[in-house]
């Protein structure tokens, strides 16, 4: 596998980012926190998808966004795949969307059906597809320094078994615990079949027995069922007859509530009778009543209502002060309208005597300003022509204010004559509504009683039809209280009977209840005829079914205990596989542990290896000393030591996996001298990959690498430049 690009977006630190890498061995160089880590961890994610509380949502997407991705294209075999997934944060949390991987054609797929088909082209065990941790991954292609530690300082069970779900080796352990399982499972049922097998001639005799009393019973309840079906006969007939009596009483019953029935109909038609009797006596006297009311004077609703309507049009002419309604009121109404023209006319003259004032006071005004020359025409002006000019002017303002006094004299008499005759015309027009309205609230009157006259008249028609009603109604319940107690006297006949009825029933019911005695005696015998012949049947098959286990569980009691032999074999068989081949692996893992160990490290007196749980034993001289208690350079090389014997030991184990080309070492110098740097070049030839990526901020290894890709941070935002 090559990884050839990665593009982020919205991934931790990185906004917008796009990184190729280059062929050959590969250095991310850049600061603490610049975004190394982010970008393996992206690619990561990009192949196996999150991870639980060891890789969230959360930690991958950009705090601050809603949105973000990783496109990832790598090769493997000359094929070339893409693989991209989304992230969306909603507002309790940040998940995952369906993704897609493309080769030829793109195919979507929600987040585990992704990882699942990432798993068949890396060429990993699927049965690890369901798994949190991508361990081969993990342990092969890419381990953070610190988790590599923490693998080093677990504790033995917890690495053994990590090995094994690598290797596949678990399977044997597996194998031990299920047959163990089955071996525990299979006890108690060989010890009950044991005490199967036991008392097997008693219990024959006793079922010979049982046969024999079964016959016995059987005899006796045919004898039983016959008697009781003769019972269950007579019980029939007597039953029938005493139906018949019942349903003869029933009808006599019938025949009693019918005659309730009638007597109180004949009640009720009675009380009915004299109730529309009261009612037609009513119905006479307002009849009377009403033949007496005095016709009105005037019968013609039409006539009045076109008399109202003519007397609301009068009103609303007047109030409208339209002519044609009163002579007098037509002459004053004119009268005010030539008035009123009048005082236009005046307003006028005034109006015009008024500007002719203003012209000729300006005029004046001109003339007593200028000396000798006319304001007018602009000739020469004497004195005396001036003075004579002046004179003439001011003779002609006063003729013009005298005449505008006249007309506001004659204005303000003709304005008191138009309010006099105002008032005539209201005055007027007031008197002919008051008679109007004198006429109409008659006419009203004479309406409203013409109405009340005509509703008593059609009162007086329907109290007749409800007179005639009643006459009708009284001589129906005549005729149908007659019928009823015709009616009546049959029936009193017909209950005659019932009593001598009565005591028939008596004496068939006692005839039933001695029957029925008779019948459950038999009945209680027989059901203890029955339950004995159950319990005998009971038994019977039980003592079969007894007798036939017992010849059974012999023979199974033997092919458990060879089943029993068998899983002992495969437990003893399946252990002895596992340790020769967990020796194998830890001979080869120390020997590539030592080998890798011994490249970092040179000129000392450590010396390394594996014990049986695959924990580093480290020895200074001949004395063992603790992993914690070397120096920071010292514990990395153990480290990375470990980590490359890891790498290759699962490699090589793990046929079809195609990571085996690729390998990421995530800051593999912590701690180292400057000598033992110079060792990484060793190291990088000594693997001899397809790609190699290291993570490291050590300047110096720039010079070991093909390729750099330095990764700053500006501002809060990651950036990657190839060097």
């Amino acid at each position: 596998m090559k990884v050839n690009s990665v593009q982020l977006k919205n991934i931790r630190s990185y906004t917008q980012e796009q990184i190729e890498f280059p062929n050959g061995t590969l250095l991310l160089s850049g600061d603490i926190g610049h975004g190394k880590s982010s970008l393996l961890m992206a690619i990561e994610f990009a192949l196996f998808g999150l991870r639980g509380s060891q890789l969230s949502g959360g930690d991958l997407l950009r705090e601050g966004t809603n949105r973000g991705n990783v496109k990832l294209k790598f090769t493997i075999n000359g094929e070339q795949y893409t693989v991209k997934r989304e992230l969306t944060r909603d507002d309790s949390s940040v998940r995952q969307e369906n993704g897609y991987i493309k080769k030829d054609t793109k195919q979507v797929l929600s987040p585990t059906e992704l990882k699942a088909e990432v798993f068949k082209i890396l060429g990993y065990p699927m049965e690890m597809v369901s798994k949190r941790k991508s361990l081969i991954y993990r342990y092969t292609v890419y381990t953070p320094q610190e988790e590599m530690k923490k693998i080093i300082e677990a504790d033995e069970e917890t690495r053994l078994n990590t090995l094994r779900k690598i290797t596949g080796i678990n399977r044997y352990k597996k194998i031990r615990e299920n047959a163990s399982e089955v071996r525990k499972q299979l006890k108690k049922p060989l010890d009950q079949l044991k005490g199967i097998s036991r008392d097997l001639n008693p219990k024959q005799e006793k079922l010979e027995l049982a046969k024999k009393e079964l016959e016995e019973h059987e005899n006796k309840k045919q004898q039983l069922t016959e008697k009781q079906q003769k019972q269950k006969q007579e019980l029939e007939k007597h039953k029938q007859k005493k139906k018949e009596i019942e349903e003869e009483i029933e009808k006599l019953h019938e025949l009693d509530k019918k005659k309730t029935e009638i007597e109180n109909d004949i009640k009720n038609n009675k009380e009915r009778i004299q109730e529309h009797k009261q009612e037609k006596q009513k119905y006479t006297e307002k009849l009377n009543e009403i033949q007496e009311l005095e016709k009105p004077v005037d019968t013609d609703t039409e006539s009045i209502e076109k008399k109202l309507d003519m007397l609301e049009k009068i009103k609303e002419k007047c109030l409208k002060r339209e002519p044609g309604i009163d002579e007098e009121l037509d002459n004053k109404i004119e009268q005010k309208k030539s008035l009123k023209k009048e005082i236009e006319e005046l307003k006028n003259k005034k109006h015009s005597y008024n500007a002719q004032i203003k012209t000729k006071q300006k005029n004046l005004v001109e003339l007593q300003e200028t000396k000798n020359k006319c304001p007018v025409c602009g000739n020469k002006l004497s004195e005396k022509h001036r003075e004579k000019e002046i004179q003439q002017k001011q003779t002609e303002i006063s003729q013009l204010k005298n005449k505008v006094s006249q007309i506001k004299t004659d204005v303000k008499n003709k304005k008191q004559k138009t309010n006099e005759l105002e008032q005539e015309i209201k005055d007027k027009i007031d008197g002919i509504i008051k008679r109007a309205n004198q006429h109409i609230t008659q006419f009203k009157e004479d309406s409203r009683k013409l109405q009340e006259y005509k509703e008593k008249k059609r009162q007086a028609s329907e109290t007749q039809q409800k007179i005639e009603q009643k006459k009708q109604k009284i001589k129906q319940l005549q005729r149908e209280t007659q019928n009823k107690k015709t009616r009546l006297k049959k029936i009193k006949e017909q209950l005659t009977q019932l009593q001598q009825t009565k005591e028939t029933i008596k004496q068939v019911e006692q005839k039933i209840q001695e029957t029925r005695k008779k019948h459950n005696k038999t009945q209680k015998k027989l059901t203890e005829t029955e339950t004995n012949i159950k319990n005998r049947e009971k038994e019977i098959k039980e003592l079969q079914k007894e007798i036939q286990e017992k010849k059974q569980a012999d023979q199974l009691k033997r092919k458990i205990n060879s089943y029993r032999q068998w899983l002992e074999n495969i437990d003893s068989l399946s252990a002895t596989i596992e340790r020769k081949y967990m020796t194998q692996i830890q001979l080869k893992f120390n020997e590539i542990f030592n080998t890798w160990f011994r490249m970092l490290i040179e000129d000392s007196d450590l010396n390394v290896h594996v014990d049986q749980g695959f924990a580093p034993t480290i020895e200074r001289g001949k004395t063992e000393t603790e992993y914690q208690r070397l120096s920071g350079g010292e514990r990395t090389s153990v480290a990375l030591a470990y980590r490359l014997a890891l790498n290759r030991v699962i490699n090589q184990l793990v046929e079809d996996i195609k990571t085996k080309n690729m390998i990421i070492l995530d800051e593999p110098t912590d701690g180292f001298s400057t000598n033992q740097l110079d060792k990484i070049r060793d190291i990088i030839e000594e693997l001899n990959m397809q790609q190699i990526i290291l993570v490291s901020h050590e300047p110096k290894m720039e010079s070991y690498v093909d390729n750099i890709i330095k990764i700053e941070k500006k501002n809060g935002a990651s950036t990657a430049t190839t060097i």
